[in-house]
């Protein structure tokens, strides 16, 4: 047995915490039941921000299936390297420029801990440049990189540009990357210091809450949250910049359709909640006790989130669009329609 099978075995030995995972479509409200978890002196929230590295492009996600469905070498060896790439990118502080997510402020030991769990998922690794790398040169990089090879074939060398990389199994890959999201967001690993539940804001798809979120292990619960179209179009037309803006028709095209991929079998797993949002800021009393009875947490323990800003935002979409733009969202996302809050 090898030094990282022993390490992964190892790190299975011991308890980890509950991770609570809320998702959300964009601007659906999740972020108001993850403040009330993270409100709470009994859940542990690591991040000032959203986790992204397992959805977004480049993400864990992508990095899996790449191993996992259809493998092929140059696919997973860029799989790595884009990962690498895009994690320390989130890494960098959110004002910067190009922004990044503040991870490094948030994380300690942010950009090691990247390393270790790229060191960790690759088998072997050794220097070379596949076509389909040298396909993204420039035509100086192309001439410079032909200049070197040809060189180096007159020594009966190849050139020592780039890096391939070999991954580990998928069986092995999903244990190490549980031990690499534990020790990024759990501050109690590998200490005496116990943290009973850890909440994730955006760690899956809101639309394959249980397959999506694998990474984290089977010690997690998940809670997707929607919210009326009516008040996620009045959000999307100001915010939000990878969603539809100010044409009503555009976006109940989009919704429609983005609606249509989600998952109604993972939506009913046992360990997946679904909470409408306009249902749990106007009566947060109810909405409270459904999420601590799904985590099996103390219901007596208050957060000290402002819950009543929240079911303020429920209603702004009554001043903030038209009474057309609401009677086309009406008539053509009629089965999205939740409560209606003014009552």
């Amino acid at each position: 047995m090898n030094e990282k099978e022993t390490t992964t075995i190892t790190s299975h030995l011991t308890s980890s915490p509950l991770k609570v995972i809320v998702l959300g479509s964009g601007n659906s409200g999740s972020g108001a039941v993850y403040d009330y978890l993270a409100g709470r002196p009994d859940v542990h929230a690591p991040l000032s921000q959203e986790f992204r590295l397992i959805q977004d492009p480049g993400g864990l996600s992508d990095l899996y299936h790449s191993i996992a469905n259809g493998f092929y070498l140059n696919r997973a060896s860029a799989a790595i390297r884009e990962f690498r790439e895009f994690a320390i990118r989130y890494g960098r502080p959110k004002n910067s420029h190009p922004p990044g997510l503040d991870y490094e402020t948030d994380i300690p030991g942010y950009s090691e801990k990247i390393e270790q769990f790229v060191e960790q998922i690759t088998e072997v690794s050794y220097a070379g440049l596949p076509g389909c790398e040298r396909a993204k040169f420039s035509p100086f990089q192309s001439w410079f990189w032909d200049r070197k090879r040809r060189k180096a074939k007159a020594r009966g060398e190849k050139p020592t540009d780039g890096t391939v990389y070999l991954p580990i199994t998928k069986e092995r890959f999903l244990e190490e990357a549980e031990n690499f999201l534990d020790r990024l967001l759990n501050p109690a690993s590998g200490s005496s210091e116990t943290i009973q539940n850890i909440a994730i804001n955006q760690g899956g798809s809101f639309w394959s809450p249980w397959s999506s979120t694998r990474y984290f292990g089977e010690n997690r619960k998940v809670i997707v949250v929607s919210r009326d179209p009516r008040g996620i179009y009045s959000s999307q037309r100001v915010k939000g910049y990878a969603y539809p803006g100010g044409d009503v028709h555009q976006f109940c095209d989009w919704f429609d359709a983005a609606m249509k991929h989600i998952d109604r079998e993972e939506w009913g797993h046992p360990e997946v909640l679904h909470v409408r949002y306009e249902e749990f800021v106007t009566r947060f009393e109810e909405g409270k006790v459904q999420v601590d009875s799904f985590l099996g947490i103390d219901e007596s323990v208050q957060s000290v989130t402002d819950i009543e800003q929240s079911a303020r935002n429920a209603t702004k979409y009554q001043d903030r669009i038209s009474n057309e733009e609401i009677r086309v969202i009406c008539e053509r996302l009629k089965d999205y329609l939740q409560i209606d809050v003014r009552g």
